[in-house]
């Protein structure tokens, strides 16, 4: 798991350990009081609902996070009235993920680039560099390209 799911999965399973914990101690400390006992199973029901509602209003929606390092394939994008940039990016061959970064007017033009290279059916891919030393979000710049055929399909000779 990426560290950026433990945002949304972190508060369900906090809930549920809390809640676990919480019936077990129902369960050995109130042994004689059987109304405490249920009035548990209710709580446990709603805190279920809710948590259940709000994870899965959360599933789905692109993780906010800086631009990626790695190299990935540049499946879709788009921008968000100056605010933000969607990317929809492959990282290896078994995972994709939607993604929202900053807005910054270069990677909104490259992306608008990209995108159009990718309607004529070249496909793009992209990757995160360093400006500098400094290892904060604001030092990363975006750099999209053609996909290097070259590289993963190397001409040999027929001879």
């Amino acid at each position: 798991m990426t560290p950026e799911i433990f945002q949304f999965v972190l508060p369900l399973t906090t809930l549920i350990v809390v809640v676990v914990a919480f019936l077990v101690y129902l369960l050995v400390k109130v042994p004689k009081s059987y109304w405490i006992k249920w009035l548990g199973v209710p709580v446990v029901l709603l805190a279920s609902f809710f948590s259940y509602n709000i994870y899965t209003t959360k599933l789905g929606q692109p993780l906010p996070t800086t631009f990626p390092e790695q190299e990935f394939v540049l499946l879709g994008g788009r921008i968000i009235a100056k605010e933000s940039i969607e990317l929809w990016i492959r990282e290896s061959y078994k995972t994709s993920r939607l993604i929202r970064i900053p807005y910054d007017e270069k990677t909104a033009k490259e992306l608008q680039r990209a995108l159009e290279r990718s309607g004529k059916g070249v496909t793009q891919m992209g990757r995160g560099k360093r400006k500098g030393d400094r290892g904060d979000s604001e030092s990363t710049e975006s750099v999209f390209y053609d996909y290097p055929h070259a590289r993963e399909i190397p001409k040999t000779d027929s001879k």
